[in-house]
Parts: structure tokens; C-alpha cells; sequence
């Protein structure tokens, strides 16, 4: 007489599929559990970046803010002035070489909104920004190199 392996029926068997679900269970639970973990370990250097570029935007609105009382100033106006109606003067006061390289051949209508030579306005206005930043970082590490070296 042979016995096929397998074919005796163990005590337990109607047990065994419950353990190993719930194994795989207690196993995906813990993996889903570890996860943000696992995700959050690593440091990013995005949010810096956007913190420096929203300090940026915040130091062009208060230019443009500064501008317009300026503008409003120049046209010896008591009312409100627009921003829309004196983006020229605006623009211009925040930065000439920016101005004129964007708006120079054709400055806005009083009114008009023109979203992209904008967004290359702002965006070269930035670029001064940094440079601006940049030699006054450099200024001030060679104003502390000749102090050191006194």
C-alpha cells in the first residue's frame, strides 16, 4: 500500500489558510504603516527653494507697491490710480532696463494686460534681483577678508 503525499488529512488544516492570511495581513498592514516613514526620512531642498523665489515676489510686490504711490505722486493725482492704467510708470520705476527691454518698442495701452511680457518683465526683474544679492554678498565677504587679514 502506497500513501500519496498529501493524502493524509492533518488535525489543523482548516486552520492553516487563516494563519497564513492573516500573516500576509499583519504583513501589509505593517509595510502601509512604515510607509510615511520611509518617505518623510529623506530631506528635499524644494521648499527652501520656493521660500527664496516667494521672498523674491515679495520684495517685487512691495517695489511695485512703492511705485505706485510714486506714480500717483508724478501724475499729482487725488484720487486712486489704477494699477491697469499706470502699469508704463509702474514698470519703469521697478526696473528701467527691464522695462525697456520688454515694453521699450511697445509700452502697454492704459488698461491692457499682456500676461506673458509680464511674466518676462517679473522674471528679469528676479534676475537683477539676484544679482543685486549676489554682489552684495560678495561685498560683504571681502569687506570681511580685509578685516580678518588687518
Amino acid at each position: 500500500m502506497t500513501r500519496i503525499h498529501g493524502s493524509k488529512k492533518r488535525k489543523n488544516d482548516s486552520a492553516d489558510p487563516w494563519v497564513s492570511f492573516l500573516v500576509k495581513v499583519l504583513f501589509v498592514v505593517t509595510i502601509i504603516l512604515m510607509l510615511p516613514k520611509l518617505v518623510t526620512g529623506a530631506k528635499s531642498t524644494r521648499p527652501r527653494r520656493h521660500y527664496q523665489k516667494k521672498k523674491r515676489f515679495r520684495h517685487i510686490r512691495a517695489l511695485r507697491e512703492y511705485c505706485l504711490d510714486e506714480c500717483a505722486d508724478d501724475d499729482d493725482m487725488n484720487t486712486i490710480t489704477l494699477l491697469e492704467e499706470s502699469a508704463n510708470c509702474i514698470n519703469r520705476c521697478v526696473s528701467q532696463p527691464c522695462y525697456e527691454k520688454e515694453y521699450g518698442n511697445a509700452p502697454l495701452e492704459d488698461g491692457e494686460i499682456d500676461l506673458s511680457r509680464y511674466q518676462n518683465f517679473e522674471n528679469c526683474v528676479l534676475l537683477e534681483l539676484k544679482e543685486e544679492a549676489r554682489r552684495e554678498n560678495q561685498k560683504q565677504r571681502e569687506a570681511r577678508r580685509t578685516e580678518s587679514s588687518q
